[in-house]
Order: C-alpha cells, then sequence, then structure tokens
C-alpha cells in the first residue's frame, strides 16, 4: 500500500497571507441557513474564508450540496468538508452507548478478520470510473505565482482526471483514458493514492493485529450504527509505504529530472465497522512522519458502501480524501537551480462510480462471414467503459 506525493517546480511573487475563521459544524449549517437565495460566487467566497475544527458526515455533506446555488458554491463546500476528513464528529454525530465487553469487541474484530479472508478475494474482475479533482495551496494566480514565502494559502483546483480503474485478480491497473496505463509503482504528477479497493484494508488491520486496537465510540451511520477502534501501528510492523518525488533541474540545466524516495512510515487512525457483518465501511491512515522527512502530513480517508455488481453487492470504495504536505520547489534560475520553498498544502477527493464486471467478448466468425465484414478480425479487444 502506497501512498505518493510529488512536489511542483514553480517560481513567482509574493502574496498577501491566507487566514481562516475556524467554526463548527453547527455554525457552518447556520451560515448556510442565513444564506438561502444567496448568488453562487458570494456564498462560495463566505465558504472559502472558514475553517472546520469538526468533521462533516457523508450524509450532512450531501443534505448541504442539495441547497447551494451553484458549482462555485459546491467546490468550496468540498473543500471545506474534504478538509475536515481527519477531524472528529460533532456530538450530535457520536451516538450514545456503552463501550461493548471485551468479547464482543473480540467477537467484532473476528468478523472483520473473517470478511477480509472472505470478501476480499471474492471480489470478481470488475471496471470502474474514478474521478479526482485535485487541489493544491497555492496564489490565485496559478502555479507559475509561488513565490518562497511561507505564508499560508487556500487549496485550489488543480485539475480535474477522469480515469477507468480495472480490478483484476486482485491488482489495480488505471487507465488514464489516453492509451496509457498506470500500475502500482510508477510514478505520475500530483497526490497519488494506490491500493484502496482492498490492499489497503488487509495492509491496516495485519498491521493493526501486531500493533494496538482499541475501541473509541459509536457513531452514526447510513441506516445503521458503526462501532469505531482506535488502532497504531509502529514501524517495526508497518507495511505502509510514502513515497515523494520532486522536480528538480538537470545539473546542466538543460529540463527537469524526477528524484524519487521512499520509506515505511508507522501510521495511525479508526476504522469504521458494521458490527453484525463485520464489514469496513470506513477506514483512515495517518502516517507518522519525522521531522527530518521532507513530507510533514500523508494521510488517507476511505468511505466504503454497497455497490452492485453484475447483480451481486459487494462493499466497495465510494469516496477516497487524500491530503499531504511537502515542500513546493522554487525555480531560481536556469543555471543556479531549484531550492526548496515553503511547504504547501495537496488534497485528492476521489469519487468512484459506474461499477461493472470486466469481460472480454470474443465473436467466431466463418470465412464467409470475414469476407462479408471486410476480413474483421476474429476477436474483440475487451469493451472499454
Amino acid at each position: 500500500m502506497r501512498e505518493r506525493v510529488l512536489a511542483f517546480l514553480l517560481a513567482g511573487f509574493a502574496l498577501p497571507a491566507f487566514a481562516a475563521r475556524q467554526v463548527t459544524v453547527a455554525e457552518v449549517e447556520q451560515l448556510l441557513t442565513q444564506a438561502h437565495g444567496e448568488k453562487d460566487g458570494s456564498l462560495a467566497k463566505e465558504l472559502s474564508g472558514v475553517e472546520l475544527t469538526e468533521r462533516v458526515s457523508p450524509q450532512r455533506l450531501e443534505r448541504w450540496e442539495e441547497a447551494l446555488p451553484g458549482p462555485k458554491a459546491r467546490q468550496a463546500l468540498l473543500i471545506l468538508a474534504d478538509s475536515s476528513a481527519f477531524l472528529e464528529l460533532p456530538g450530535a454525530d457520536i451516538q450514545a452507548g456503552d463501550a461493548p465487553g471485551r468479547e464482543a469487541q473480540r467477537q467484532m474484530m473476528t468478523l472483520t478478520v473473517e470478511y477480509l479472508a472472505k470478501a476480499i478475494p471474492r471480489l470478481p474482475n470488475f471496471m470502474a470510473t474514478r474521478e479526482t479533482s485535485r487541489f493544491v495551496e497555492m496564489p490565485e494566480g496559478g502555479l507559475g505565482s509561488y513565490s518562497s514565502s511561507s505564508e499560508p494559502l487556500p487549496l485550489r483546483l488543480l485539475d480535474r482526471l477522469k480515469s477507468t480503474v480495472l480490478y483484476r485478480d486482485g491488482q489495480e491497473v488505471v487507465d488514464s483514458g489516453k492509451g496509457k496505463q498506470m500500475k502500482p509503482g510508477q510514478v505520475g504528477d500530483g497526490l497519488i493514492t494506490i491500493g484502496v479497493f482492498g490492499p489497503i484494508l488487509s495492509t491496516v488491520i495485519v498491521d493493526a493485529a501486531h500493533g494496538n486496537i482499541a475501541w473509541s465510540h459509536w457513531e452514526n451511520g447510513t441506516g445503521a450504527r458503526r462501532a469505531v477502534y482506535n488502532y497504531r501501528v509502529p514501524l517495526g510492523q508497518s507495511h505502509f509505504e510514502v513515497s515523494w518525488c520532486c522536480k528538480v533541474l538537470k545539473p546542466d540545466g538543460n529540463g527537469v529530472q524526477l528524484e524519487e524516495s521512499n520509506k515505511l512510515s508507522a501510521y495511525h487512525g479508526e476504522i469504521a465497522i458494521d458490527p453484525d457483518s463485520g464489514a469496513i465501511l470506513r477506514l483512515t491512515l495517518k502516517a507518522d512522519m519525522e521531522a527530518s522527512d521532507p513530507i510533514s502530513q500523508s494521510s488517507i480517508a476511505v468511505d466504503y458502501g454497497p455497490v452492485e455488481i453484475g447483480g451481486v453487492t459487494y462493499i466497495c470504495p465510494l469516496r477516497s480524501i487524500s491530503l499531504g504536505l511537502a515542500p513546493i520547489q522554487i525555480e531560481l534560475h536556469p543555471h543556479t537551480g531549484a531550492a526548496a520553498g515553503p511547504k504547501r498544502r495537496s488534497m485528492n477527493d476521489v469519487q468512484f462510480s459506474e461499477y461493472h464486471l470486466f469481460r472480454a467478448e470474443t465473436r467466431i466468425l466463418t470465412d464467409d462471414a470475414a469476407q462479408t465484414q471486410g476480413n474483421a478480425p476474429a476477436s474483440a479487444p475487451p469493451p472499454h467503459p
């Protein structure tokens, strides 16, 4: 299971600092109520000026989005909500109830281990659409407007990517839509997360079993309550690899080259499970980076839910959020190279949809039929969604 961050090579000028006002989920609720009828741009500006101190549940976020006036406000709300993905829920979303006894907790974790052992291997070969919105802390002028100032900046949309994920024999292959496939271990641009279709679950559960798992709380889910556990994995038991790569000028000053580093990292997070089936419905993972590491933050949150594939219901990823904090490389001069600039946040919001079975279709044609169709090949390639 890997998390990768790529820093960008940029040059620019100084801009004023960005300071967001901290608010609770209830205060955002009030802001949206009072802003009813407000123009899209105005509401987007208000939402961009605040920062949550609590996590927004998917149910609440969906309800908020339905009341927004347009795309600008929706994007600002998405950034606001995603940035809160690793915070605690407000008290209203945490379900009251005593912690289950030791035996009940043991049963839940046994169900989860059995779920992973049985459900993941039974996943069919399938395809899904992955839509990624990538955000980077950058000035209004875009990537070319960075400076060496360490003043905080707002997260802004870098780009949106749409690709097809093929899950085949337990491995993920990503089709970029341009005829190129990106496999685990390949470097790409920006913040990248690999392994959310199964490897991340198995990695965390196996590692945490040798680390520490402790009861946390009950929380409200879609249709039923969830049992939430905290876990912590020391470096000696970790199989979570963080990779980072930055573009630097070549020694001769002509062009840039990639320099990649990677390391295993200790990590911690939360696991939310269905207490009756053991299915994992939400997972967070926060790497414990060291002070000497270029990356200060590498975090992943994945929401899972029921998806129908070929007439059968499976629990699959619905959405993931990745956060990274790494230095930007500032271009000084073609002959003096690049210098490490201030650390900037990057965030990916990934939505998974359009799940369907992967099938290879083959047609056998007679000689007469082949001649009729202009000697078309007997085997057609797999369908592309």
